[in-house]
């Protein structure tokens, strides 16, 4: 069964054993109420005769009094204590109704005839205590209250109308939202997409979870990005230390270990971009997790730190790599800024057929110029966005993937470092580094 069909059930039938718990509790009342209210008055008509019951002193006489404060179709019947009867009065339209010794009332049913039962202690002519058996049929009272059953019963019968109605109009404001949650499931199933619910106005608990459900759709869109980001920074940071690895691996291929500062130099060279690896690995990690990267600060002497730094680089390409400045100390956090300088650096290298050079032009400045093709203005505001290419034949030559230079603005801000370019096309680029605290 149907969430929607379990609810508009429930709703029905909890509704009507409510409707018909009420009724009946209300039917009953007033059965006792009338029954009660019949049975006062008997006994105010009768009381009434008790004074003059005293005062008679002939069984004629007795009887003319209770016959005038008997109801027409009532019976009363005077006990001795052992049950002996000593007078039974039937009014005229009455039928013969039996009359039993009772403390209080009861209400019975005689041949299809519903009767009050009372009795009353009195004096009788001789001074003796006698009991007064009392019975009046209910005519009129079965009689309303058999209409307050059908009253009851059509009203009961009226309100299934409503109660139907509300229970669907609840059933379907509860199953709309959730029916729209599950075919935006189903929908993102298929698809792999995630697409997010419109935000209800209202503030219950289905607008709770309909906002939940963004809230998750967000975090797994995020993360969903976030992994893709990482797996296309780990191919391209990637490629750099592998490049140089392999570099030196068919130097010591081709030239063997007998040259022994070629061998201690390719070693080097290779452990450095093995332990380059593990760094990237780890900010890539945290850029992934979307986390502020952490990283040792040390004091470096700058130009001979990068010069460190890009000469495995200039044995991969082959190429001159010219590090100048003043050899000036700075603290740093050497991984990150070793991912970033790599980056420009390697561009550089990938399209420039001189020499690339770097500056020490302050503690707080670094440039990194190449005399390549340059990048006409226009490109210029989006070089830093995701997979952004120049043009299509640059990206076939150096099997680029557009994502050095974001993964590189990422790093730039984790660093404080402000970025910009300047570019002559056909005359080369200059990428500047400018530390901002240092403004």
């Amino acid at each position: 069964m149907k969430l929607g069909s379990k609810i508009h059930l429930l709703t029905t039938v909890v509704t009507l054993c409510i409707v018909i718990c009420s009724f009946s509790a209300i039917y009953v009342l007033y059965e006792n109420m009338t029954y009660k209210t019949e049975y006062t008055q008997l006994m105010t008509r009768v009381e009434k005769a008790l004074p003059l019951l005293a005062t008679a002193t002939t069984r004629d006489e007795a009887s003319n009094v209770l016959r005038a404060y008997l109801p027409a179709n009532g019976a009363i019947r005077v006990t001795t204590v052992d049950g002996q009867s000593l007078l039974f009065i039937q009014g005229n339209d009455a039928a013969h109704f039996p009359t039993t010794s009772i403390v209080g009332y009861t209400v019975n049913e005689h041949e299809d005839v519903t009767l009050l039962q009372a009795a009353l202690p009195a004096i009788w002519l001789n001074g003796e205590p006698v009991t007064l058996e009392l019975a009046q049929p209910l005519t009129d009272v079965v009689d309303n209250l058999q209409r307050l059953r059908l009253i009851l019963v059509a009203i009961t019968v009226l309100s299934l109308i409503p109660i139907y109605v509300a229970s669907a109009t609840l059933s379907r404001l509860i199953r709309r939202p959730i029916d729209a949650l599950s075919s935006t499931m189903a929908h993102n199933i298929v698809t792999g997409s995630f697409t997010q619910l419109e935000q209800p106005t209202t503030r219950d608990e289905l607008a709770q979870l309909s906002s939940t459900y963004n809230e998750l759709m967000a975090r797994l869109e995020q993360n969903h990005v976030l992994q893709t980001q990482f797996i296309g920074n780990a191919s391209h940071e990637l490629k750099t230390p592998l490049t140089v690895i392999e570099s030196y691996a068919k130097l010591l291929q081709r030239r063997g270990t007998q040259n022994e500062a070629i061998t201690k130099e390719a070693l080097e060279a290779i452990t450095m971009q093995t332990d380059n690896m593990k760094q990237l690995i780890e900010q890539m990690l945290l850029l992934a997790r979307n986390e502020q990267l952490h990283s040792e600060v040390e004091t470096v002497p700058l130009v001979s730190w990068i010069t460190t730094l890009t000469q495995p680089l200039a044995q991969a390409y082959d190429r001159d790599l010219i590090v100048t400045g003043e050899d000036m100390y700075k603290d740093v956090a050497a991984a990150p800024l070793r991912q970033l300088l790599l980056i420009f650096i390697e561009n550089a290298l990938k399209y420039s057929e001189r020499e690339v050079i770097v500056t020490v032009v302050s503690s707080d400045t670094i440039t990194i110029e190449d005399f390549g093709h340059g990048i006409a203005e226009e490109h210029l505001p989006h070089i830093f966005d995701r997979f952004y290419r120049i043009d299509a034949h640059r990206n076939r030559q150096t099997g680029g993937s557009g994502l050095g230079l974001s993964i590189a603005k990422t790093l730039a801000d984790s660093l404080n470092i402000e970025l910009s370019v300047t570019s002559v096309v056909q005359q080369g680029t200059i990428i500047t580094l400018r530390w901002r605290d240092a403004q």
